[in-house]
């Protein structure tokens, strides 16, 4: 399974530059299997540090440089998407 994300104050035109999007994770189907509560338990911990710990997007906020300067971006997730594999494993 594979986690990519991008955000949405780069602006519409920017997220289908594959500059504006970043895959922080990737975990193969076998490690997937040995983990209880398997994909949906991964993603659950993998959310919450990356938005909610001490370093996370929506506490202390990412610095991007953008066109216009650089920007710190708070972010909190709006939108999730994935294939009906990635939902199966939910």
């Amino acid at each position: 399974m594979v986690i990519s994300c991008s955000f949405l104050e780069v602006g519409q035109a920017h997220l289908s530059d594959d500059a504006a999007w970043m895959t922080p994770a990737i975990i193969r189907s076998s490690i997937l299997h040995t983990i209880e509560g398997g994909w949906g338990r991964m993603l659950s911990l993998f959310l919450h540090h990356l938005l909610k710990g001490p370093l996370g997007f929506s506490t202390a906020g990412v610095a991007v440089e953008l066109e216009d300067g650089p920007l710190i971006i708070y972010a909190n997730l709006s939108v999730l998407l994935t294939d009906g594999e990635g939902w199966r494993r939910l």
